[in-house]
């Protein structure tokens, strides 16, 4: 994996990159048929009672780890699961009532859940639209390992036993279903862990162990630590101003900052302020620029009206080249005078490839040492490679908080 200008998740990476815009387009809403249940019958604890029946089914094949009828709770067009740290340890979304009931049998086992998931509460029946209509049932549940006390909801939708038959009976299948940690219980620790897996190592000269031996570069001197963690606290894009590379900067006489450094107006008392380059566009999807770029788009904070009114000009279709005595000077040739430039450009650091390799020295030279030791030694750009993307979206449509499943490490 290449570091460029990509700061989304790899495309080899897992889960792999996703594309929002797409996955809205291939994930659309489910469409009921109108009538398919009446309001009328809904009222009081009957909601309540329909996601008590879907739980009983739910919690009789988890029981038994049966597939086929964990599988068949699950609303068969259209059905997700996200997990935040309650089976999983990460945030995790899973789709398709197969590959649900896979992963629940799996980490049902993990966590050893021997209590059943219950109502925590009572279910509402929301009828959203004509062709939408579902149950909304808060539920909670338990895991041992380790102990936790963990609660979510079901969203479960109408589907009619035979399709092809109006007539049959309705069951309520799960929609939506969610789960998150509330809290841990006190875990008794156990000490013989502690030393159980030690080895006797006072007869050894020479031995290995999985630790980062992390030169650095201070005033004082260089450095060595040793940890078994290496934490880049990169930010996610908001520390580095992303300056036009333009030329002649000394001719100007005026003021130029970032809008990152603007405090308030009274520096520019008197003065004007030229914009700098942004993108109005309205086909953009806001979501899209937000989760996948990293901004990059549009918000309308007063300035439209400010331009509709005339005390605020554009220039568009040519970008800022180089600075003159008095202003900017445009790649169409022309020049604009300006007491004031404010670049509301961005910031540069949004990739945390590259952050990365700036904040382990760049491509400074380093010593491998022996072969046996080169096989084990990662330099700045060979840590970066292993990282995944901050910003963009993955699979499962997470983003920015992405889980980086890739060893930093290579195995010897």
């Amino acid at each position: 994996m290449a570091i460029g200008n990509d700061a989304s998740p790899s495309k080899d990476g897992y889960p792999p990159r996703g594309d929002l815009r797409e996955m809205m387009d291939q994930n659309s809403l489910p469409m009921l048929a109108p009538g398919l249940i009446d309001p009328a019958s809904m009222t009081g604890d009957a909601a309540t009672k329909q996601a008590q029946l879907v739980l009983s089914t739910f919690n009789s094949a988890a029981a038994a780890n049966n597939y086929e009828l964990l599988a068949s709770c699950f609303f068969e067009g259209q059905a997700y699961w996200k997990d935040q740290l309650a089976l999983t340890y990460h945030l995790r979304t899973f789709k398709s009532a197969g590959v649900i009931a896979a992963s629940l049998l799996e980490t049902k086992a993990l966590r050893n859940i021997k209590e059943l998931i219950t109502v925590d509460g009572a279910a509402m029946f929301l009828p959203a639209t004509p062709v939408l209509q579902f149950i909304d049932c808060p539920i909670s549940l338990r895991t041992e390992l380790p102990a936790a006390t963990c609660k979510g909801k079901m969203l479960l939708l109408p589907a009619q036993v035979d399709p092809k038959n109006e007539s049959s009976a309705i069951q309520w299948k799960i929609w939506i279903l969610s789960t998150r940690v509330v809290s841990l219980d006190v875990q008794t620790e156990n000490e013989d862990l502690l030393q159980s897996p030690g080895r006797q190592l006072e007869d050894l000269i020479d031995f290995e162990t999985d630790v980062w031996e992390i030169k650095f570069q201070s005033p004082a001197g260089l450095h060595t630590a040793v940890s078994k963690q290496l934490v880049l606290a990169t930010g996610i894009g908001s520390q580095k101003p992303n300056l036009p590379d333009i030329g002649y900067r000394n001719l100007y006489q005026g003021m130029s900052l970032h809008s990152a450094q603007y405090k308030n107006a009274q520096v520019l008392k008197e003065k004007g302020a030229n914009l700098g380059e942004y993108s109005s566009d309205p086909t953009q999807s806001l979501m899209h620029n937000l989760l996948e770029r990293a901004g990059g788009h549009y918000v309308d904070v007063g300035g439209t009206k400010l331009i509709a009114e005339g005390k605020v000009g554009i220039k568009a279709g040519a970008k800022p080249v180089a600075y003159t005595t008095t202003g900017l000077r445009f790649s169409d040739g022309i020049t604009l005078d300006a007491d004031a430039v404010v670049w509301c450009t961005g910031f540069a650091d949004s990739n945390v490839r590259e952050t990365a390799v700036q904040i382990l020295g760049g491509n400074l030279q380093r010593d491998n040492g022996s072969t046996r030791q080169a096989r084990s030694v990662l330099g700045a750009q060979e840590i970066a490679e292993r990282l995944e993307g901050t910003w963009g979206i993955d699979g499962e449509g997470r983003f920015v908080f992405v889980p980086a499943y890739k060893e930093l490490i290579d195995p010897a």
